[in-house]
């Protein structure tokens, strides 16, 4: 079975390696952990809007609604959020994704530049297209700024396909619409 799911993979990762777990959050938790183990280092990077899991690793990356953290203060340490691409409701008050030159990505910059030290990122996660959030499409360079900032920094990115993967948006993968290649997929349920 993972040689099949591998094989409809993007890019290189058609050459990596898989395990099978039984869930999205396991999913999560995997990557990130794998994220961390190669790189050596602690930090993850995540969006507001997102939602990656219920377990205490994937919940630390969620941040779609409180409820998920009502009385969990001691989730998975080194995790840092920033705003979610959002053209049509701009968490920046932006009125035109024209407007914006995705602004958001700049937030990313800064937060490499003031509270998550480059040399200590792991990982930044991604759901490639929003899902509790409202099924939020990124604007077109999001993506690939990502990938850019992360080979910059030498960290991984990681696309959690878990709603999006196994064709559900037309392509294969949801990063195939930005023709983006990450450094890990996770996936459960399709």
């Amino acid at each position: 079975m993972m040689e099949a799911i591998k094989a409809l993979a993007p890019g290189e990762l058609k050459n990596g390696k898989g395990i099978l777990v039984n869930s999205g959050s396991e999913a999560v938790e995997t990557g990130i952990k794998l994220a961390r183990f190669v790189t050596n280092r602690p930090m993850v990077l995540a969006f507001t809007d997102s939602f990656h899991g219920r377990s205490m690793g994937a919940l630390a990356l969620t941040a779609s609604n409180t409820l998920y953290r009502r009385r969990l203060p001691s989730l998975l340490t080194g995790v840092y959020h920033t705003p979610y691409p959002y053209c049509y409701r701009c968490p920046l008050k932006h009125t035109s994704a024209e407007d914006c030159e995705l602004a958001c990505l700049n937030l990313v910059e800064k937060a490499l530049e003031s509270v998550v030290p480059p040399e200590d990122l792991a990982g930044i996660i991604v759901e490639p297209i929003a899902g509790e959030g409202g099924y939020i499409v990124p604007p077109d360079g999001f993506l690939a700024g990502l990938r850019e900032i992360c080979d910059r920094v030498g960290a991984l990115l990681i696309a959690d396909e878990v709603q999006t993967g196994m064709g559900r948006t037309g392509k294969m993968f949801a990063v195939e619409h930005w023709q983006v290649e990450p450094d890990i997929i996770c996936l459960a349920k399709a």
